[in-house]
């Protein structure tokens, strides 16, 4: 298996890759329980034209990564990424997000205010 994912930092700038599996057309997030996302939905451009993750996306692996992992999956920042990334989220992004996050943690903390 593949990592998750990639961090490299240099001098107060980071890079960070997404490394996942793919089934066809959609991007494979988690095999059990089986959450997929279709391509077309995953990859979005920035600002300066770099492809990044969608941020439902990024959201749920900072929602499900470290569960488990005392000390480590309740960290501050996920939960200030949250709230600066739940703003721009439309209700099929939020939607999708609620759901991924139900299926794997059902008792998570960000469900309430994903709820419509």
């Amino acid at each position: 298996y593949l990592p998750a994912h990639l961090h490299a930092r240099h001098q107060g700038a980071e890079l960070d890759f997404q490394v996942n599996e793919r089934s066809g057309d959609d991007w494979v997030l988690t095999r059990e329980p089986r959450i997929v996302l279709h391509l077309s939905q995953c990859v979005l451009r920035s600002g300066w034209g770099a492809p990044t993750a969608a941020p439902e996306i990024i959201l749920f692996y900072k929602a499900t990564a470290y569960f488990g992992v005392e000390g480590l999956w309740k960290r501050p920042q996920d939960d200030a990424d949250f709230l600066a990334l739940l703003p721009v989220l439309s209700a099929k992004q939020r939607g999708w997000l609620r759901e991924a996050i139900a299926r794997v943690l059902p008792g998570h903390r960000w469900l309430a205010q994903l709820s419509p």
